[in-house]
């Protein structure tokens, strides 16, 4: 035998003993998630009354004309009284008990959010500013709702949900007056209050993360020694396994970093993930995602409430402002803080019209330049919003 190849098979024979004199019992074995106390009465069980309706009677087609969609619009009476109840209650969507667990209902709520904002037209169309745009307020805090999961698939839910409601009240800002806009500034900065936090989000989907990997140990035949085949290989070609074990772990620090960069407060793309473990690498393209996006979303949420209170100023001034600390502390308390910088949102400047904008994902100010397309971790230019001539008397 040669001394290399002896080598080998002392350091595999290492590796093995070290494996089975350190390896803890089945950490998943009696594991359950952690408990959550559901709120009683649960708005969460208006809103299916309301989801039935909504498949029962339809969505309105969002083409038709005004007239057309607020016929169709009276037919869901019933649904709006439920929408409005369940906003004003306590909601929190089924908590995670298996891996398999289906949730239809992260689909209702956008269904739910297109028809505030399809009401959200009709009532600008027909000179009701204030009602639209309280409308499109609704559709943000159904969001918040959607998102009480708790999980990564109800957090990019709300996002989609939010965003409903954010292109619906841009639409109808500039028919605003003044006491309007500031009843609607009001309504936004709790509705942004009420959001969930990335890190609770976070803490629910660790839960998840180990459901899915419990029910992978115990209930898929042979899994363990599946498991423990050759996934990687050391520098010197000694095969490396990994233990089921060691993943169980894995996930727990993986999520601990995440939830630690959520107190930072500007953008930090998701660390890198600092580990060989597979199916801990197997999370965190997802999450790249899911901070890109809630960012993002939070970047939307500053520029909106900013551009009311610029919108506020230009009817009370009869001119835009000139910088966006002439907003505060008259409309705003402080100037929102941009999420991908740390710092304040930037502008207004003239760029392809009068813009407020965020830095975006690359931290660099591009001086209002947009991003082209939809926003990526390696894009070039800020998230803008343009400023719009108010359309009511100055």
């Amino acid at each position: 035998m040669s001394a290399s190849c002896l080598h080998s098979l002392l350091a595999l024979a290492l590796v093995t003993l070290l494996h089975a004199a350190d390896a803890p019992e089945r950490p998943w074995e009696g594991w359950e998630p952690p408990s959550i106390e559901m709120p009683d009465p649960n708005a969460f069980d208006i809103y299916q009354e309301a989801f039935r309706l909504i498949d029962q009677i339809g969505e309105p087609d969002p083409n038709a004309d005004v007239d057309a969609l607020a016929e169709h619009l009276e037919s869901h009476r019933a649904t709006f009284r439920l929408l409005q109840t369940a906003l004003m209650g306590d909601c929190r969507p089924p908590a995670v008990t298996s891996a398999g667990q289906p949730f239809p209902y992260l689909a209702d709520f956008r269904r739910a959010a297109r028809l505030l904002a399809a009401r959200s037209r009709v009532m600008r169309e027909y000179g009701m500013y204030l009602e639209s745009a309280l409308d499109a307020v609704d559709a943000i805090r159904m969001g918040n709702d959607a998102a009480g999961q708790r999980s990564l698939i109800s957090h990019l839910v709300s996002v989609a949900v939010g965003s409903i409601g954010l292109a619906a009240l841009e639409e109808t800002l500039p028919f605003l007056t003044a006491a309007e806009s500031l009843v609607v500034l009001n309504a936004l900065r709790a509705a942004r209050a009420e959001s969930v936090p990335m890190a609770e989000m976070l803490e629910g989907e660790l839960a998840f993360s180990r459901l899915m990997f419990r029910d992978l140990m115990t209930r898929v035949p042979n899994a363990e020694s599946l498991y423990d085949a050759e996934l990687d290989t050391l520098v010197e070609g000694l095969p490396q396994t990994w233990s089921p074990w060691r993943s169980w772990d894995a996930i727990g620090e993986l999520f601990e970093s995440w939830i630690k960069q959520t107190s930072v407060d500007a953008w930090l793309a998701p660390a890198e993930v600092e580990t060989k473990d597979p199916f801990a690498k197997l999370l965190a393209p997802a999450f790249e995602v899911a901070f890109l996006r809630g960012h993002q979303a939070e970047a939307r949420m500053a520029l909106t409430i900013t551009a009311i209170a610029c919108h506020v100023w230009w009817v009370e001034n009869g001119a835009p402002p000139d910088s966006l600390e002439e907003l505060t502390p008259g409309y705003l308390p402080s100037v929102p803080m941009d999420p991908f910088s740390g710092k304040s949102l930037l502008g207004p400047v003239d760029a392809t019209g009068l813009v407020i904008y965020s830095v975006g994902p690359d931290g660099v100010d591009h001086a209002g330049q947009a991003i082209e397309g939809p926003a990526k971790q390696d894009s070039v230019g800020d998230i803008t919003m343009q400023l719009q001539e108010p359309l009511v008397e100055q």
